[in-house]
């Protein structure tokens, strides 16, 4: 499988006195492939994720994506934890600003809107306000903008983490759902193994300080069968160790 997104050896640290918090840090996810990330507390996660995002730089290494910058579209786009809804917006408003720069048409621009709104099941919705939308509603809005501009790689912050268990385990079943669909490679950052197991190809999982990769797990089961799959529970139990010896 081609890589879609190269993280080559990236290095960060928050001022140039301070302890890396990654270094030497290297990914490769294929096109259409679903990565987790898994880690502690602090141990960089997010970091790495938002240098693959270019929301902040590395201090050394390089994140690269492998298509074709085109009129129209970002090769990436990211999730956040708390959706980050404009709250004098409505649900299609907020959906739309993620194409804001991109030059479409008018008309274009709406098509897109009502796509991204009927694949995360939010056509009903458009013209509602984010106080009106439950939890799990704000969080498949942020997902909805994110596909709006037609990237390559969706990158996802802990996008379930503020939803209870119930609404949790829905909307990982909806994101299985919509990364078929979209065809997207998807890089998720959690905190919560069970998730990473049901959701991703592979699992990557950081340790250490700077972080490092200390294991990498491909999971083969059908997603279907993985939530009771005894020998996956055995998985969630070996990683979990591995995070507590770092």
């Amino acid at each position: 499988m081609d890589a879609i997104l190269e993280l080559n050896q990236l290095g960060f640290r928050y001022d140039r006195i301070a302890d890396w918090v990654v270094a030497d840090f290297s990914l490769k996810i294929g096109a259409g492939e679903f990565v987790a990330i898994v880690g502690g507390s602090g141990v960089g996660k997010s970091t790495i994720l938002r240098m693959a995002a270019g929301l902040i730089a590395p201090e050394q290494g390089k994140v690269q994506i492998n298509s074709v910058r085109e009129p129209g579209r970002r090769r990436r786009a990211m999730v956040f934890q708390d959706g980050r809804l404009m709250p004098w917006r409505t649900v299609a408003a907020n959906v739309a600003l993620g194409l804001e720069g991109l030059k479409l048409e008018p008309e274009e621009a709406k098509d897109r809107i009502s796509d991204v709104l009927d694949l995360t099941g939010l056509s009903e919705l458009g013209e509602r306000w984010p106080h009106q939308l439950s939890g799990g509603q704000v969080q498949r809005v942020g997902i909805a903008r994110a596909l709006a501009v037609q990237p390559d790689v969706l990158l996802m912050d802990e996008p379930f983490s503020a939803v209870d268990a119930i609404t949790r385990r829905h909307l990982q079943g909806e994101l299985v759902r919509i990364w078929r669909t979209s065809g997207k490679a998807v890089a998720f950052v959690t905190h919560d193994i069970e998730e990473a197991i049901f959701l991703a190809d592979r699992i990557v999982v950081l340790g250490g300080a700077p972080a490092r990769t200390t294991e990498e797990f491909r999971i083969e089961a059908e997603r279907e069968s993985r939530r009771e799959s005894p020998e996956l529970h055995l998985l969630v139990r070996k990683i979990a160790a591995r995070l507590e010896n770092g």
